[in-house]
């Protein structure tokens, strides 16, 4: 295998949108085999490992992780952040592989053309035989399952960070600033030229498995008692005192 830039897979990934693929599947583009196997997940401080998206209540820090075995992946290591409308681009300040105290070279971080306001994130960026799950409708339904705000769109950033995951649960840890509501996805992707035709692996993330920076911890319904419920206990409490005393 030999590593080639994104940009250079993307361009190659420039089909009709019917080309859009699911994870796990392969699938014949212009003379090229892609496949999808989404094998990163991304997660954070006090990440809800229940939670569709996985809700990141931190706003300086998450985690990529390599979630499957087998292959390397080739740098580098591309990040699409999907920000709101009217919060702020995301800022890094470090990205640390496998918990290292050296940070990785991380590119300046730029906007993307144009609005996401649908569609999927993937193919907004340039990748259409990507995993096509993180659908516009899914992000916004995401961010009322953590209680933020909806919006009309979102702005969508990238920045490349110089970095492989040559073995299983390889991670990295990246810092800096990043919005409420902001979604990471990261991409990765090897080309492997060895073969009859040329095979583009891309490594991605499902929505299920994409991380949304929440800030604050969910509050359930079982979190904080209602008020009915909390005068009835109080209640309670004070018959069990008279109870007592006589």
């Amino acid at each position: 295998m030999k590593s080639i830039t994104l940009a250079a897979l993307l361009a190659m990934s420039a089909a009709p949108a019917w080309a859009e693929i699911a994870a796990d599947t392969c699938l014949d583009i212009g003379g090229t085999t892609y496949c999808d196997p989404a094998a990163f997940h991304v997660t954070g401080p006090g990440a809800g490992a229940t939670q569709d998206p996985v809700i990141i209540q931190s706003s300086t820090e998450f985690t990529v992780f390599k979630n499957s075995g087998g292959v390397g992946i080739n740098p580098p290591l591309t990040l699409f952040f999907a920000v709101p409308l009217g919060q702020s681009a995301p800022t890094i300040s470090g990205a640390f592989f496998n918990g290292g105290a050296v940070s990785d070279p991380v590119g300046s971080v730029t906007h993307l053309p144009g609005v996401f306001t649908s569609g999927d994130l993937y193919t907004f960026a340039g990748c259409i035989a990507c995993d096509n799950s993180e659908q516009f409708v899914n992000l916004i339904a995401g961010l009322a399952l953590a209680g933020l705000p909806t919006t009309a769109g979102f702005d969508v950033y990238e920045t490349v960070i110089t970095r492989g995951f040559p073995a299983k649960d390889d991670a990295e840890r990246v810092t800096g600033s990043f919005a409420l509501g902001t979604y990471i996805a990261p991409l990765a992707a090897n080309i492997d030229t060895s073969g009859n035709k040329p095979k583009v692996t891309y490594f991605d993330a499902a929505f299920t498995e994409t991380g949304l920076i929440a800030g604050d911890p969910v509050v359930t319904p079982h979190d904080v008692p209602e008020p009915f419920s909390a005068a009835l206990l109080g209640v309670s409490l004070l018959g069990l005192g008279l109870t007592r005393r006589r």
